[in-house]
């Protein structure tokens, strides 16, 4: 791609679309031949509304197994999510948003999570989340 030259609008369409299903700037920028920093100048600008797909609920499981497994990435959050049916392919956060909402929402930091996972070591968690939320979601009937 040409230096300085403005991205065509179905190439903007794309790049917002390849973001929102989860793919890292970088995956982007190599698909789409485009720098990672001109990707990320085309989400900020004209989209990245994934932030949205964050709901109460898949806001509580991130912060259920972040603080079990501090070290978990992103990517595994996401494959467990869809993996136990909170989320669905057509609507689940990206990377970036599991990540933002960690550190934007739930005040997640490296240096706190640290902390979380010398505590850990001796926790007690249930083993799926379906268990965390039926004992703290009530069901309405």
């Amino acid at each position: 791609m040409e230096k300085g030259k403005a991205l065509s609008e179905p190439l903007r369409e794309e790049i917002i679309e390849l973001y929102n299903e989860g793919l890292s700037l970088t995956d982007i920028s190599n698909d789409v031949k485009v720098t990672a920093r001109g990707v990320n100048k085309i989400i900020n600008r004209h989209g990245g509304s994934e932030l949205d797909v964050v709901t109460d609920d898949v806001l509580h499981c991130i912060e259920i197994w972040k603080l079990h497994r501090p070290s978990i990435y992103a990517r595994a959050i996401q494959n467990r999510l869809l993996l136990e049916g909170i989320c669905d392919r057509d609507k689940f956060p990206s990377i970036s948003a599991i990540n933002a909402s960690l550190s934007e929402k739930l005040g997640m930091t490296r240096r706190s999570l640290h902390v979380c996972e010398k505590n850990s070591m001796s926790a007690v968690f249930p083993a799926t989340t379906r268990e965390v939320l039926a004992l703290s979601v009530p069901i309405m009937v």
